[in-house]
């Protein structure tokens, strides 16, 4: 637990003005220069990716070219 530490939302609102990542409550895709982020449901996915499943956090490496069928609510993650 440790000891409570003070929480600076202004400084950190400030560090956050000039960021290249979008920020969102609930994006349904998130993308960086570097990665992106998909939630995905209920489809195929082909490719290279890593995908977790958002009820029992199961995590799939996907190799490219391979086909692989969502049937759970999840985060695919790609480059």
């Amino acid at each position: 637990m440790g000891r409570p530490r003070e929480i600076h939302i202004e400084k950190g609102k400030k560090v956050l003005k000039d960021s290249p990542f979008v920020i969102a409550n609930a994006p349904m895709e998130f993308k960086t220069q570097y990665f992106n982020i998909k939630r995905v449901f209920n489809e195929k996915i082909k490719g290279f990716g890593i995908y977790v499943a958002l009820k029992d956090f199961k995590t799939c490496i996907i190799p490219a070219g391979l086909e692989f069928e969502v049937k759970e609510d999840g985060l695919l993650f790609f480059l």
